[in-house]
C-alpha cells in the first residue's frame, strides 16, 4: 500500500508539530506545506524537503495530495476545510471544528456527500491514560455513571492576535473546553442540558477580549452530572479528574500521568505511566518542545486518520463529534449571553448565532 500524501495547511506552532508527526507516522507522506507567511513556507519546506505552496488552489490542485491537516485560526477553520472537501481531499481539522453548530454541521454534511473522512483533532481522546479511564468506563467497572467533573488549569500565553481575540479564536470554550466537552461526551454520552458562570474579570495581562475562567455545569440524558472548570490562566497549572459510579469511582490527575480507582467492595487500584510528565505542558514552557504524551496520541490520530481512508471505517473521533463539541461551546455562551440553562440539541437561530461575541467581559485592573 502506497503512502497517503498529505499537505498541512497552517505551519504556525501548532501545524509545525502537525507536519512533524507526519513525517514520523508510517503510511503518511509530507508532500507540502502552506501558510499565509511566504517566508515561514520557504523556510519550513527547505528544512522538510517538501513543496511550499503559494496558495490554496496550489494545494487543491495537487494530485499528490490525498488528505490535508488544517491548522489555521480558528475562524477559518469551515471555510478551508469546506474548500478542501470541495477538491475532493480528506480533512484533518485542528478543533473546534467551526464556531457555529450550522457551519460545523455543512462541512459534515459535506464530508458525507463527497465520501471523504473528516477527523476532528480532539487528541484527548488517544491519550493512553484516557484510554485506559474510557475502558473502565465502557466494561461496567464503575457501574452507572453518576456525575463526572474535570478540571484543567492552564498559563497559556497568547502572544499572536487571533488568540487573544473573540472574533478570530471564539473564546475559551472554543479553544480549550471543547476539548473537555467532547472527553465528556465519550465517557458519558449525549448531553441534555448546559449552564455556564464566567469569571467576573479577565485574569490574563495579555489583552484578551474573552473571559479567561469559566465554569459549565452539564446534564446529560443518561441522568448524570457533570462540571468542567477550565482556566486558561493559571500559575499553578494541573488537569485532574473524577468519573463516580453506581460501584465504583476513578480519579486521574493527567499532568502527573497518574489515574486511580476502587469499586464499592474491592481495594484500590493504580496505574502510572512515564515519564511522570508525559502530558504536561511543562514542555511548551519551557522547551517550546511537545510533551512525550501529547506527540504519542497527534500520531495516534494520524494512524486513525490513515487507516480510515484506506479501510473504509470511521476514525475515532467523527465529523459528528465535532458538530456536538462546537455546540455545546455555542450552547455555553449563550448560556452565559443569557444567564440561563439552555437544552440541546440548539434550534432554530441558535444555531447560527455568534454567541462568543454576546458574552460580557471586564479585566482586572
Amino acid at each position: 500500500m502506497s503512502a497517503v500524501g498529505c499537505a498541512v495547511i497552517g505551519v504556525g506552532a501548532w501545524g509545525s508539530l502537525v507536519a512533524d508527526q507526519i513525517s514520523a507516522t508510517g503510511g503518511l507522506e509530507l508532500i507540502g506545506i502552506a501558510d499565509n507567511s511566504a517566508e515561514r513556507v520557504a523556510a519550513q519546506a527547505a528544512q522538510r524537503n517538501c513543496r511550499g505552496y503559494g496558495s490554496l488552489r496550489e494545494v487543491w490542485e495537487d494530485a499528490d495530495v490525498t488528505a490535508v491537516a488544517i491548522a489555521v485560526p480558528n475562524h477559518r477553520h469551515a471555510q478551508v476545510a469546506g474548500e478542501a472537501i470541495d477538491a475532493g481531499k480528506h480533512v484533518l481539522l485542528e478543533k473546534p471544528m467551526a464556531l457555529t453548530t450550522a457551519d460545523a454541521e455543512a462541512i459534515a454534511d459535506a464530508a458525507a456527500v463527497a465520501g471523504r473522512v473528516l477527523i476532528i483533532h480532539h487528541t484527548q481522546r488517544y491519550f493512553s491514560l484516557f484510554v485506559a479511564l474510557h475502558e473502565l468506563v465502557d466494561s461496567g467497572v464503575l457501574g452507572q455513571v453518576q456525575g463526572i467533573a474535570l478540571s484543567r488549569r492552564d498559563r497559556l500565553v497568547r502572544t499572536k492576535g487571533w488568540l487573544q481575540a473573540r472574533e478570530t479564536v471564539g473564546g475559551l470554550l472554543y479553544q480549550s473546553a471543547c476539548h473537555e466537552f467532547d472527553l465528556m461526551r465519550w465517557l458519558c454520552g449525549e448531553v441534555r442540558e448546559i449552564t455556564c458562570f464566567a469569571g467576573p474579570r479577565v485574569i490574563a495581562p495579555e489583552p484578551l477580549d474573552y473571559p479567561d475562567l469559566i465554569v459549565s455545569q452539564l446534564r446529560f440524558r443518561s441522568g448524570a452530572v457533570g462540571q468542567v472548570w477550565n482556566c486558561m490562566t493559571d500559575p499553578l497549572i494541573g488537569y485532574d479528574g473524577v468519573v463516580t459510579g453506581s460501584e465504583g469511582t476513578a480519579w486521574f490527575d493527567l499532568y502527573r500521568s497518574l489515574l486511580r480507582w476502587r469499586r464499592l467492595e474491592g481495594e484500590p487500584q493504580e496505574r502510572t505511566w512515564q515519564p511522570a510528565d508525559r502530558w504536561s505542558p511543562l514542555a511548551w514552557m519551557t522547551t517550546g518542545g511537545i510533551a512525550a504524551g501529547e506527540a504519542e496520541a497527534i500520531r495516534a490520530l494520524l494512524a486513525d486518520f490513515r487507516d480510515a481512508i484506506c479501510s473504509d471505517r470511521p476514525p475515532v473521533v467523527t465529523a459528528m463529534d465535532g458538530v456536538r463539541a462546537v455546540e455545546l461551546a455555542q450552547a455555553g455562551y449563550l448560556s452565559i449571553a443569557e444567564n440561563r440553562a439552555v437544552t440541546l440539541p440548539l434550534q432554530g437561530d441558535e444555531r447560527t448565532r455568534r454567541t462568543y461575541l454576546e458574552v460580557p467581559v471586564e479585566r482586572s485592573s
